[in-house]
């Protein structure tokens, strides 16, 4: 395991466009978050120290490489640790390395559990909330990830214009990209998991940034990846050449609610109380494999109507 010299201290900007980003794009931001480390199977913090993937983590990248095999990218990125280029070349994306793209600098905390660091504190500290502390590297805020973020996508939106963008990094890293593409806080990335070997879909709906697909892999996710509670019991095989399962196994389907976000008409409540053809894990190993996700809609009384993930 390596530490090499990447972090928030050593990028040089590259200089900006000389003009503003693209409305409403037409290509899709496809972000693929790296295979299984040993340490993001204990749940260790795991920011620039150089990991290699597990065996199992190396069956997760070459699972994601499937799941986007058909699209066509005009730009493919990855972060310069092992453990993304690695899963770029064995989901077979040949892929131009970008600094940027780097896992956020835990400092102090780089190495070491939620669960140790909230021992020593004796509160509910999360990275998110309250922050690293320096360590064997300066670390970073969560506002300073948000900025090498926001660089990478003044890099890539124009790109959306002529295709696809692929960028292959850091669950963390990934999360925080997603909150500052949708024009949220860089916090709003606390209240999205995203877990090893899966890919995600963003894109332009209605003029809007929204999320197509998000989290898909091969496993189901029980538990959020960081809690450490990976390995036996934490995932389910969904999909796959030899799956048996019932093509409605990982659909779970909508609830009727109370609230202001209420469907109201019949038509719209059958659709989204049974699962889509397209959830079948046969249709789903049939081509095109493109990753797409209902959008959000409105009722007939210009109620919204929400999908459920």
């Amino acid at each position: 395991m390596t530490r090499p010299e990447y972090g928030c201290g050593v990028f040089t900007n590259d200089p900006l466009p000389d003009r503003p980003a693209p409305d409403n794009p037409t290509g899709k931001l496809v972000l693929l978050r790296h295979g299984e480390t040993e340490w993001s199977k204990s749940g260790r913090h795991t920011g620039l120290t150089d990991i290699p993937l597990t065996a199992h983590g190396e069956d997760l990248a070459r699972g994601a490489g499937e799941l986007v095999a058909d699209y066509d990218f005009s730009l493919i990125l990855t972060s310069p640790l092992e453990r993304a280029r690695r899963t770029a070349d064995l989901a077979g994306l040949t892929a131009e390395v970008d600094p940027l793209l780097v896992e956020w600098d835990y400092g102090g905390y780089e190495g070491r559990t939620t669960r140790e660091i909230r021992a020593e504190l004796g509160y509910d500290w999360s990275a998110f909330t309250h922050g690293v502390v320096r360590g064997q590297t300066p670390g970073e805020t969560v506002e300073e990830v948000a900025g090498r973020a926001s660089r990478v996508l003044t890099r890539v939106l124009p790109a959306l214009t002529e295709g696809d963008v692929a960028l292959v990094a850091h669950g963390h890293f990934l999360r925080i990209l997603t909150a500052v593409y949708l024009r949220l806080a860089p916090r709003f990335g606390a209240q999205i998991t995203l877990d090893a070997g899966s890919v995600s879909v963003l894109s332009f709906y209605r003029e809007q940034p929204a999320i197509l697909s998000w989290n898909y892999g091969r496993a189901l996710p029980l538990v959020p990846s960081e809690s450490g509670a990976t390995g036996q019991g934490a995932t389910r095989t969904v999909f796959g050449p030899n799956s048996t399962m019932s093509p409605t196994w990982s659909w779970r389907p909508r609830r009727r609610s109370t609230s202001p976000f209420t469907v109201t008409r019949p038509s719209m409540i059958a659709s989204l109380t049974s699962p889509p053809e397209s959830s079948s894990p046969a249709n789903f190993m049939k081509g095109p494999r493109r990753i797409m996700s209902p959008p959000i809609g409105m009722s007939s009384i210009g109620e919204v109507v929400m999908p459920e993930c």
